[in-house]
């Protein structure tokens, strides 16, 4: 049985497949990077679950995010990562708290904007990793404190697995100064470069990831693409505007 502070959809599986791809695939390509680097990169994986969840489905029993995250992790970096994270629903933190054997994984009880208070001081020019943000409702998107993290550590990657239905149906009943689009988002945070999953069903589910490495490849065959690209530029228009307002972008009002 679901309980409050617990979201999920019908999309809720399919969601979580496509992190597992991402992650691992992350995951591979930044051990090759510091290996390659260990001269000056640290050996080590730094990642950060915004909003963490229960780690198992209350409904089907299927592993959530951040144990997605510390399965790959352990398969990959063997004992060389350390994770953060953080749920702000007590139910779901205990329940988190409970699944979490790895000594290498820190959860707080706690709003994920408190996020820099338990960041070191400095910026760490050295450490890879990622930090990731799957909000169950558009006024919770973490924004602020991906930011925060992203500017503490330059070289780790922000990804974003949201909705883009519910932000512009959020969008719809705020005064135009109080909007906030998915391209504001990819603008707040401190990444040069940005792809795009292609999005998916009447909720247009989508994942953003950004990098501040400008050779990052387009993982075309897991439907992303370079927000640059003009098949990126299409999604994020379709992510950004509601089907009103790119018709008015394509054909404005006349009169």
């Amino acid at each position: 049985m679901a309980y409050i502070g617990y979201s999920r959809s019908e999309h809720t599986q399919a969601k979580q497949l496509s992190f597992r791809k991402m992650i691992d695939l992350h995951m591979q390509i930044t051990l090759n990077i510091v290996r390659k680097h260990s001269g000056w990169a640290k050996q080590s994986y730094r990642y950060f679950d915004l909003n963490a969840g229960p780690g198992i489905d209350p409904i089907t029993g299927e592993l959530g995010s951040p144990l997605i995250a510390l399965e790959k992790a352990n398969a990959i970096w063997k004992d060389d990562y350390e994770m953060d994270f953080f749920e702000i629903d007590p139910i779901s933190y205990f329940k988190l708290r409970r699944a979490i054997l790895s000594p290498n994984v820190r959860v707080f009880n706690c709003n994920n904007e408190l996020v820099d208070n338990f960041l070191p001081d400095g910026v760490d020019k050295t450490q890879y990793g990622l930090v990731y943000a799957d909000p169950s409702a558009a006024p919770r998107l973490a924004i602020e404190p991906m930011g925060a993290i992203c500017d503490r550590f330059p070289k780790v990657d922000a990804m974003f697995n949201i909705a883009a239905t519910s932000i512009k149906r959020a969008n719809s009943t705020k005064p135009p100064e109080e909007i906030l689009r998915l391209d504001d988002m990819r603008a707040r945070i401190n990444k040069k470069h940005w792809i795009i999953r292609k999005p998916i069903s009447q909720f247009q589910w989508t994942i953003l990831l950004g990098t501040n490495w400008l050779n990052y490849p387009d993982w075309e065959k897991n439907d992303f693409v370079s927000i640059h690209s003009d098949l990126g530029k299409e999604w994020l228009a379709i992510c950004n505007l509601s089907e009103r307002e790119r018709q008015r972008a394509i054909q404005p009002t006349l009169f």
